[in-house]
């Protein structure tokens, strides 16, 4: 089959084509036709080594010391069941699926092997392969921290980042759960918030955010550009302040009281992949709540090309692999 190989660790140059042998899927898993994959931040971090700071001796321990360990990246995919196992009995040949599997990766490849009981749903009638594959990273990981942090309906919550893969989603969740947002993106992203359903928007390049006089219940940080302390200090008595790019001190402070200020708490580490979460995802889809947004659309034998612009800042949405 054909699969997108990252033989070592650098740049877009590092990724290349080449073949596989054909999966074979187990009594209990099926096997997936990918039409569409996205290239996310943690592909572009394991590709780079690109960790949080304090992260990189653990990050190689996790992904491989020389090269990666699994050559083949990627957590999200899109396609059709292409072969079920004999005990598998909730998924037929020719099913439409999405999911995500950043434990294993290995979705940017021709074909996917999945657990029937893993991270996967059906994809709603009306969106493509290209927008469900757009959907699972930034929409799983917003919905694990905002329940992490119980974010209750009529609570004020900031997102900076909005304009990110994980910012963007956190935001349109948070609006359809009926959550008063802020937004914290660049200039000319502003009116883009506003419709995914921003209240208010914040341009970093002209406001810091940590000087204001606005309070937060919780605090979405997907940038990490500024220190954990002054992030605490414009969150209400009580808020949570969720850390997506925790370094390994960060980490340490996750979910104890805080020395300056006890009464809030700083959440941070990894996310769950949950079929649940993938349904819930479907029906506010369906349910015109959350769409997904893609910057570009390359074949995998463009991979390098891909990945430069996954590279890039200020992308319109997901950066797409076709596997068709």
């Amino acid at each position: 089959m054909l699969a997108v190989l990252c033989a070592r660790y650098g740049g877009p140059e590092a990724v290349s084509v080449g073949e596989l042998p054909m999966p074979v899927p187990g009594p209990d898993e099926i096997r997936v036709k990918v039409m569409a994959s996205p290239i996310t931040v943690g592909d572009r971090r394991i590709r780079s080594l690109d960790f949080p700071q304090g992260m990189q001796t653990l990050g190689r321990l996790a992904m491989g010391w020389r090269r990666p360990r699994n050559p083949v990246l990627g957590a999200v995919f899109a396609g059709r069941v292409d072969a079920v196992g004999e005990n598998v009995a909730r998924w037929q040949v020719g099913d439409a699926v999405f999911g995500m599997d950043g434990r294993r990766m290995g979705c940017h490849a021709a074909f996917k092997i999945v657990g029937q009981a893993g991270a996967i749903a059906r994809i709603p009638a009306d969106l493509s392969f290209e927008g469900a594959a757009a959907l699972p990273f930034g929409a799983l990981t917003a919905m694990h921290f905002l329940r992490c942090a119980s974010l209750q309906r009529g609570e004020h919550l900031l997102v900076n980042g909005a304009a990110g893969a994980c910012g963007a989603m956190a935001l349109q969740v948070a609006t359809a759960n009926g959550t008063h947002v802020t937004a914290v993106c660049s200039g000319r992203k502003q009116a883009w918030a506003k419709r995914l359903g921003a209240m208010n928007v914040i341009d970093y390049a002209t406001t810091d955010l940590t000087q204001g006089s606005d309070r937060f219940d919780v605090i979405l940080d997907a940038v990490g550009n500024h220190a954990v302390k002054d992030m605490l200090r414009v969150l209400k008595p009580g808020g949570r302040l969720i850390r997506l790019t925790a370094g390994l001190g960060e980490l340490w402070l996750a979910n104890r009281p805080h020395l300056r200020r006890p009464e809030r708490r700083v959440i941070a580490g990894l996310s769950d992949e949950r079929a649940e979460d993938l349904n819930e995802l479907a029906m506010l889809v369906e349910h015109k709540q959350i769409r997904p947004y893609i910057d570009s659309v390359f074949s995998c034998y463009d991979a390098a090309m891909a990945h430069a612009r996954a590279d890039a800042s200020g992308l319109d949405g997901a950066v797409l692999l076709q596997f068709d």
